[in-house]
């Protein structure tokens, strides 16, 4: 296991090839297509060019990564499972963005604890299906992304439902969804996130099983009148699954390692622990946070972790934070999720791997590869 505190640490790269371009501008004129994306095949989405008004549109972010990269953008069809704090953070960046498509699979309704963490919501939506009450104030950021919302329960969706898609986040707490869908995602080379807000705690998951990025420099020139070139260099990281990541054994770990390791990657695996065996999030009861605490103990001695990672007064500020969502950390943690998606789509820079565990009380975030 490899990490590093507030940001992510160079990770091994296998070069696969190097290549010189040059700087050219953007033409006047772009061809379009009228091919529709078949709703059976989003994730083999029609690829269109960008057009002249998209061009304008996305200028900003044309500039920074390239058009071919926007163009990717357009034509990815994104699925998102559950509306809360988190996932309103990312369907809004993702939005502003220009992605092709997403998705939204909310199956419950707004109640006065959602007012809190989903800004899009006022008390004429309470009762409405959290989904549907959004839907309209993201359409209203892009028109030109194609936003639905689906009202059914995730877990029962047949595997070739998930299968049309390029991109699978989830932030329901579910343990078994989530490894039914890392494997789903493997085996069709889908880009899959999960992740969650609980209080002060942030994290999320990647697993691109194996994903080629490209790294530009611009070489430096003395005569202004000369155009930089591009190098631009190709390369390619391996991920884990989840299933094998939450196999590892940790075992004692030095001190640079210990400073290096966020509790946080402990408190959520015991969530979802205690979500596994009972349905539910816990609550600050004497008896969930009795259950938690013989959770982990067994998972604490399975491990070889650290005891000092889950403390019993650590291990009860997770019952009772549990099921809060705090609308700053949902918009750090979910802004960065975001930025993640848009880095696999377009293909720029490396993508953390494999866990982002933030905490808003040190206001300090750890990527942390986590491998058995």
């Amino acid at each position: 296991m490899t990490a590093k505190k507030g940001s992510r640490t160079p990770q091994k790269r296998r070069d696969t090839n190097d290549s010189t371009a040059t700087a050219t501008p953007l033409g006047r004129k772009r061809a379009s297509t009228a091919e529709s994306l078949s709703p059976q095949t989003p994730a083999k989405r029609v690829k269109e060019e960008i057009s002249v008004d998209e061009a304008k549109l996305y200028d900003r972010q044309i500039r920074l990564w390239g058009i071919e990269a926007q163009q990717r953008m357009r034509n990815t069809k994104a699925l998102v499972l559950g509306m809360c704090g988190l996932t309103l953070e990312i369907c809004k960046n993702l939005t502003l963005a220009g992605l092709g498509s997403i998705t939204i699979v909310e199956d419950k309704v707004a109640t006065d604890r959602d007012l809190g963490s989903l800004f899009f919501l006022s008390e004429s939506d309470l009762g409405r299906n959290k989904g549907q009450a959004v839907l309209a104030r993201l359409r209203d950021l892009n028109p030109r992304v194609e936003l639905e919302v689906l009202e059914v329960v995730a877990s029962e969706q047949a595997d070739s439902f998930f299968e049309q898609f390029g991109v699978i986040c989830t932030s329901i707490p579910d343990l078994g969804l989530m490894l039914r869908l890392d494997k789903i995602c493997r085996d069709k080379n889908i880009s899959f996130w999960a992740g969650g807000v609980s209080g002060m705690f942030g994290y999320f998951f990647t697993d691109l099983k194996e994903h080629q990025y490209a790294v530009e420099t611009k070489s430096i020139t003395t005569k202004s009148d000369e155009i930089a070139k591009v190098t631009r260099s190709e390369h390619t990281e391996a991920y884990q699954s989840l299933e094998h990541s939450l196999q590892k054994k940790w075992g004692a770990l030095s001190k640079k390692e210990l400073k290096r390791t966020s509790a946080v990657y402990f408190g959520w695996n015991l969530l979802l622990k205690f979500q596994s065996k009972f349905g539910r999030l816990p609550q600050e009861t004497d008896a969930d946070v009795k259950e938690m605490r013989v959770l982990r103990d067994a998972y604490v001695s399975e491990h070889q972790i650290p005891s000092s990672f889950l403390t019993d007064d650590y291990v009860r500020t997770w019952a009772r934070m549990a099921a809060l969502e705090v609308m700053p950390v949902c918009a750090i943690v979910g802004g960065l999720l975001a930025q993640e998606i848009l880095k696999v789509v377009s293909k720029k820079e490396l993508p953390f791997n494999n866990y982002y565990c933030y905490y808003a009380l040190e206001g300090v975030g750890y990527v942390m590869k986590v491998e058995s």
